[in-house]
C-alpha cells in the first residue's frame, strides 16, 4: 500500500532528494544535538568508542526524557 499508492487510490507524494545533502544535514543536526548532551564531546577513534558514545548518548537521552 505504501510503495504502490496509485494501485489502491492513492498518489504518491515522494520526492527525490539528494542523497549526500540529506545525509550532511542529518550528521549536522546528529552532531548538534550530542554535542548539547555531552558538551565535552569527542570524535571516536575505534568501533568500541563508538558504541560507548553511542550507549551514553542514549542513556543520557532516556534521562532528559524522565
Amino acid at each position: 500500500m505504501y510503495f504502490v499508492p496509485e494501485v489502491f487510490g492513492g498518489h504518491d507524494f515522494g520526492k527525490e532528494v539528494d542523497q549526500l545533502m540529506y545525509v550532511a544535514k542529518c550528521c549536522q543536526e546528529c552532531q548538534g544535538i550530542a554535542q548539547l548532551l555531552k558538551p565535552d564531546l569527542h570524535s571516536p577513534t575505534t568501533a568500541h568508542d563508538a558504541r560507548e558514545l553511542y550507549m551514553e548518548l542514549l542513556k543520557r537521552i532516556d534521562e532528559f526524557m524522565e
